[in-house]
C-alpha cells in the first residue's frame, strides 16, 4: 500500500495542550480523520509530521504512533538538550526524522542543529527541513556537516512564481543530485496560484526525474486554511494526490508513493 508522506494531527487541547508561544490555533484533527481519508484515496501509511505550534512537546505524535501499531511513522522537533538515551525509546515508536522549521514564526529554526546530527546518524534517522528558497543555499552548506540525509518539505520551498528556471532552484536541484538528499511533493496549494495547482507541473516532473529515487508525496492534510491569512477552503483529500496522477507515468507513481518511502522510513 501507498503512502502519504507528510500530515499533521491535533489533538484534544486538555490532553494535548499547545505551546505557549504558537502562530496559529488549529482545530481538533485527530489520527482516525485522516486515517479514513487516506484509506480512501488508497493510503495506509503516514507519515506524522510535528507542528510548530506543539513546539518541542511531541506527546500528541507519539501517542498517535503507539496507536497506529506499527503503520505510521515520525518526524519530531527535539529540545536541543534532550538525552541521547530518548532518542532510542523514539525511535521503537516509529519516530525517523527531526524537522527543522525555518519558516514559521514560533519554528524552531536551526537550533540544536550540530548536536541533533551527531545522535540521529547512528539510528539512520533523516534531517527535515521547512525552509523559504532563499535558506536552501544554507541548507547545502550544512550538507557538509552530516550523513544523515536531508528532506526538503513542500518542494523546497519552490513556488510557482520562482519556476524551475530559478536560482532558487538551480539551488535545490544541487541538493537533489546528490545522493543523500530528498524532497517531498507536497503543499501544492500553498505554492501555487492556479486551481487544481498545474502551474507547478513543469516543476514536479523536474524534481521527480532529477532524484526518481529519493522523491515522497505528501497531502499536508489537513491543510493550512486555519492560518491567519489562508485563502480559500481545504482541498478534498483525494485532489492533492492529482497533481502525481497527472504528470508521471505508472511506474514513477509507484516509487514516489510506495518504494521510496519503505527505504526513507524503513
Amino acid at each position: 500500500m501507498h503512502w502519504d508522506c507528510h500530515v499533521h494531527i491535533f489533538g484534544a487541547r486538555a490532553q494535548f495542550p499547545l505551546a505557549s508561544t504558537r502562530g496559529y490555533v488549529p482545530p481538533l484533527r485527530p489520527l482516525g480523520q485522516v486515517e479514513e481519508a487516506a484509506l480512501g484515496a488508497g493510503i495506509a501509511h503516514l507519515v506524522l509530521v510535528q507542528p510548530s505550534v506543539y513546539g518541542t512537546d511531541n506527546f500528541c505524535l507519539l501517542e498517535a504512533l503507539r496507536a497506529s501499531g506499527g503503520r505510521h511513522r515520525g518526524v519530531v522537533v527535539l529540545d536541543p538538550a534532550v538525552p541521547e538515551a530518548e532518542l532510542r525509546n523514539l525511535h521503537q515508536v516509529g519516530v525517523r526524522g527531526v524537522r527543522f522549521d525555518l519558516v514559521s514564526a514560533d519554528g524552531n529554526g536551526l537550533d540544536g542543529f550540530e548536536r541533533i546530527a551527531r545522535m540521529i546518524e547512528p539510528l539512520g534517522w533523516h534531517m527535515q527541513f521547512l525552509a523559504p528558497p532563499e535558506a536552501l543555499r544554507q541548507i547545502l552548506e550544512l550538507r557538509g556537516h552530516t550523513s544523515a540525509p536531508f528532506v526538503l518539505e513542500h518542494f523546497g520551498g519552490i513556488t510557482a512564481d520562482h519556476g524551475e528556471r530559478s536560482e532558487a532552484a538551480g539551488v535545490l536541484q544541487k541538493l537533489l543530485v546528490r545522493d543523500d538528499c530528498w524532497v517531498k511533493l507536497s503543499g501544492f496549494y500553498r505554492l501555487s496560484e492556479k486551481p487544481g495547482w498545474d502551474d507547478l507541473d513543469s516543476l514536479l516532473i523536474q524534481l521527480a526525474t532529477i532524484a526518481p529515487e529519493r522523491t515522497v508525496w505528501g497531502s499536508d492534510w489537513p491543510h493550512s486554511w486555519f492560518f491567519p491569512g489562508a485563502r480559500g477552503a481545504a482541498p478534498a483529500y483525494a485532489d492533492t494526490l492529482a497533481p502525481l496522477n497527472r504528470c508521471l507515468p505508472a511506474e514513477m507513481r509507484e516509487r514516489v508513493l510506495q518504494d521510496n518511502p519503505w527505504r526513507l522510513y524503513l
